[in-house]
């Protein structure tokens, strides 16, 4: 952004225009902030429904540990050279507490969040802990969000 200091010419009228343009960016951008605060409680709960949902599914919490084992690995971080049986890896979340599951299932989430559901869980599961958030609602942001393999508003 950009706010003029100081001109050698003066103005000869009073921007209004730029003026009321600023101020309607301002109140939409706090009405997507009121409306994401509005519906928090509600986003909480079905966030508690999506971590257990996507903790309860072991084939996939397997499928997304080996994935990062093998991202891991390519970056030459320090993990096992093999990857653990399905046993090792079950007793490995069964040991995770509360707060290690949630970032596990917002790490999934993330993995996910190629389409609006997928961002809509993501959200709700980031903000879940939260008593306010200043980033605008799901909504807003999936109703402007640029996908390739989406059709377009126009239908192309």
């Amino acid at each position: 952004m950009l706010l003029i200091y100081n001109v050698d010419r003066r103005t000869r009228r009073t921007p209004w225009v730029t003026y009321g343009l600023m101020a309607l960016n301002t109140f939409i951008f706090l009405l997507t902030i009121f409306v994401a605060n509005f519906y928090l409680g509600t986003d909480r709960i079905e966030a508690e429904r999506n971590i257990k949902t996507l903790l309860d599914n072991p084939q996939e919490l397997r499928a997304q540990f080996r994935e990062f084992l093998s991202f891991a690995r390519k970056r030459n971080l320090s993990v096992p050279p093999t990857d653990p049986t399905d046993e090792q890896l079950d007793q490995f979340i069964v040991k995770l507490d509360e707060k290690e599951k949630r970032e596990l299932a917002s790490y999934l989430s993330f993995m996910r969040a190629g389409n609006k559901e997928g961002y809509k869980q993501h959200w709700q599961i980031e903000n879940m802990g939260n008593s306010y958030v200043m980033e605008p609602h799901y909504t807003v942001t999936n109703m402007f969000a640029y996908r390739p393999s989406e059709r377009s508003w126009a239908g192309k």
